[in-house]
């Protein structure tokens, strides 16, 4: 599922990985004033190793960082499994557990 332009360039950056574990399913970006909210879905990615997950964060930071739309915007990004965000990264802090923590991304909501 990608429902805008910037969600299906995003799926287009993940076309040549070579990890079947780490293939997202869902995109979803939103811009909300000077933030945007970027969350990815991908269900095996209790299946990796936590070192081995850094790799999906940084090619999203990298996407984030090309598009010239969202280069000076703050970024809220999530990345979840099956059922729960594994990995969050906001301008406040990151994570990167078992099971993160979302409030990290509400501060997005609150945004202008």
């Amino acid at each position: 599922m990608h429902t805008d332009s910037l969600s299906y360039k995003l799926k287009l950056s993940f076309d040549n990985i070579n990890n079947s574990d780490l293939e997202p399913t869902k995109f979803l970006t939103k811009i909300k004033g000077d933030s945007v909210l970027i969350l990815v879905k991908i269900p095996d990615l209790k299946k990796v190793k936590r070192k081995d997950r850094n790799q999906v964060m940084e090619r999203i930071v990298l996407f984030a960082d090309s598009e010239t739309v969202l280069k000076e915007k703050e970024k809220y990004i999530g990345v979840y499994g099956e059922y729960f965000f594994m990995m969050i990264r906001t301008p406040a802090g990151s994570e990167n557990e078992s099971i993160a923590s979302k409030d990290l991304l509400a501060e997005f909501y609150g945004k202008g």
